[in-house]
């Protein structure tokens, strides 16, 4: 199933991303990996040291050859009741 999801984690992330704001970019390189729900950062954390998943920041160095954008992330803060009760958008 194609989609995306947004997390944001506060400095503990620093690992993941390389500068506040930069949104990183999860992909699975295992494709039964990819049916998983990643909620926390946790998750995220044991899928990256698994190698389940890579994680690319869009912050303008290029992947693999590919130049990707520069981008920054701004977003608001939804309550945890909200954000469970959430469905994947499928087109």
């Amino acid at each position: 199933m194609l989609g995306h999801d947004h997390l944001l984690a506060g400095r503990e992330a620093a690992a993941i991303s390389t500068s506040p704001g930069c949104p990183t970019l999860v992909l699975f390189t295992n494709p039964a990996a990819a049916n998983t729900h990643i909620t926390t950062l946790t998750q995220l954390t044991a899928m990256i040291a698994s190698k389940d998943v890579i994680t690319v920041p869009l912050n303008g160095t290029p992947f693999d050859g590919v130049p990707l954008p520069n981008l920054t992330f701004h977003c608001s803060v939804v309550f945890a009741a909200v954000y469970a009760r959430g469905v994947p958008f499928t087109g």
